[in-house]
Formats: structure tokens, C-alpha cells, sequence
């Protein structure tokens, strides 16, 4: 089984028109995904919720691996 965590709430996360984030492109997905031959492989979960404190670790790699990216293909790192 594949989870995917989904809920309807996504929908209402507003980028504008020309984001390609968008509540049009989430509903296809998930349209395309339901009427896929392997839908039954699909194990839907609704987000629970957590804690900053829990979160911030993840945000803090995420952030020293992208510095550490860029930093790996460029002489410096500008901030600001």
C-alpha cells in the first residue's frame, strides 16, 4: 500500500491564478489517481496534527541542505 495524505482542506491554500499551485491541479491529481487501474494500491490517511518542536528539526535539515547545496555548486552564499 502507498499512503498518501490528503484532505479537502489542501484545497483552500491559495497561491494565485498563476501559481501552478493550485486547487485545480490538486483535484486533478487526486481525480486521476482515484480512477487509476491501481487505485486499490492507495492507502488514504487525513493529516494529523503536530508541533512546531516536532517540525522544526525537519525545517532546520531542509534549510542546512539547501544552503550546503548551493554552496557545493557556487563560491558564495548571499543572504539579503
Amino acid at each position: 500500500m502507498l499512503p498518501i495524505i490528503y484532505s479537502d482542506n489542501f484545497l483552500s491554500h491559495k497561491t494565485g491564478s498563476s501559481h501552478p499551485e493550485r486547487p485545480q491541479r490538486l483535484t486533478a491529481i487526486v481525480e486521476a489517481i482515484k480512477s487509476s487501474t491501481r487505485s486499490d494500491l492507495i492507502d488514504w490517511q487525513l493529516p494529523t496534527p503536530t508541533e512546531k518542536r516536532d517540525l522544526l528539526p525537519l525545517v532546520k535539515k531542509i534549510h542546512h541542505d539547501f544552503a550546503e547545496g548551493y554552496c557545493n555548486h557556487n563560491d558564495s552564499l548571499v543572504v539579503g
